[in-house]
């Protein structure tokens, strides 16, 4: 099985998650819990990662890490092989792997998505139906957020995130505890703005990710990095379909099936930048009937072709 990409630098936040075996539960009473978090205060000291949230769940668990100093790796494998060890120790007769395999890290533009991402994962237990309300759910970070009478663990921080809010500890406790609730109604989840399918974050936070830390690493060793090459620039794009189609109509039609192609754009992205606005679904669309009639229209298929052979000598 090909190994996962990892990209770790000092300084990094994850967004880390991993399923029980076959969905079995990885925590069954009170002391599965405590040892999973006596395991987190542990590689705090150990490997110096932060943990800024958490959510504990009966079959996985959702973790938002932060690693100054750029050893995801190594946390994570003492973490999910300590506690596998100890689970199995504590249940006896049990043996083999706990969870379904190695867990899934996602990096994320911490500026633009710690506070939605925050959300998501105290919001868990309440959306999983456990409990009403998410401070109702005794193993998730959200209640040293909400409640200041409790000491946080060590390895919590929550100055950071509360800080947004408001520099008063008061006021900044009732905005975030007021931010997440409001979460309830939205159905956002971290995989909506994907791409490649480990960076959370902007055009901007991509490409800085994929010249620092992607350059020189190869596609046969981490399948992943085929999807996060850097393509054609959304303004070359633009430049190529003029320079080919004059036709107004057909070349916001291009412009759309070009963007889907060649760019990390999500649905939504794309129909933001078309000018006369269209919905996220009509870009599905778009693409779906101009690749139809390129089959029957040779005119078509020579204008396509051109934009193809033009892009392809894109350097990356």
């Amino acid at each position: 099985m090909a190994r996962p990409l990892r990209i770790e630098y000092p300084g990094a936040f994850y967004h880390v998650m991993n399923r029980g075996l076959e969905r079995r539960e990885i925590f069954r009473d009170k002391k599965d819990y405590e040892a999973f978090l006596s395991l987190c205060l542990d590689i705090h000291k150990r490997f110096k990662v932060i943990f800024h949230a958490y959510s504990l769940m009966p079959n996985h668990y959702h973790l938002m890490m932060e690693t100054p100093e750029g050893n995801l790796s190594r946390a994570m494998r003492h973490l999910d092989g300590v506690y596998t060890q100890g689970f199995n120790k504590r249940k006896k007769k049990r043996v083999g792997p706990l969870f379904q395999g190695r867990y899934k890290a996602i990096l994320i533009d911490k500026d633009a998505y710690s506070l939605q991402l925050s959300r998501y994962i105290h919001l868990n237990p309440v959306k999983a139906k456990i409990v009403s309300r998410p401070e109702n759910h005794g193993y998730t970070s959200f209640q040293y957020y909400a409640d200041r009478g409790l000491k946080s663990p060590e390895f919590l921080e929550t100055d950071w995130l509360l800080g947004q809010f408001h520099q008063g500890e008061h006021k900044a406790r009732e905005n975030f505890y007021q931010f997440t609730l409001k979460g309830l109604k939205d159905p956002w989840s971290p995989e909506e703005g994907l791409r490649g399918g480990m960076i959370l974050g902007g055009e901007d936070f991509f490409e800085k990710i994929r010249c620092q830390h992607l350059k020189g690493k190869e596609d046969k060793e981490i399948p992943h990095l085929k999807k996060i090459r850097r393509g054609p620039g959304v303004e070359e794009i633009q430049a190529c379909i003029e320079s080919y189609c004059e036709e107004a109509g057909m070349r916001k039609r291009l412009w759309v099936w070009a963007l889907k192609r060649y760019t990390p754009l999500k649905l939504r992205e794309i129909a933001e930048r078309i000018q006369s606005p269209i919905s996220y679904s009509a870009v599905s669309q778009i693409c779906r009937r101009i690749e139809k009639e390129r089959q029957g229209s040779k005119r078509l298929q020579k204008l396509m072709g051109q934009i193809e052979a033009k892009m392809s000598k894109v350097k990356t």
